[in-house]
């Protein structure tokens, strides 16, 4: 490993390494915008299903207003 990292360094100057690290923060942002939308959208998918097929209760409303964060 560390011959490689050598080598890297010698013949590009680390320019390899750099563009590797881009890519990799650049699909992290991507699967974390992904994720936080995906839940959002599950959130009231769920919301919806359990609204009618459950209902309300008397402890409950049957339209309750949840905080999404």
């Amino acid at each position: 490993m560390s011959q490689i990292l050598r080598r890297l360094s010698r013949e590009q100057n680390g320019q390899a390494v750099v563009e590797y690290v881009l890519m990799i923060s650049f699909a992290l942002m991507v699967v974390t915008a992904l994720g936080i939308g995906f839940r959002k959208i599950l959130f009231r998918v769920w919301e919806d299903i359990t609204q009618k097929t459950v209902g309300g209760s008397p402890l409950q409303p049957s339209q309750p207003k949840y905080n999404i964060r």
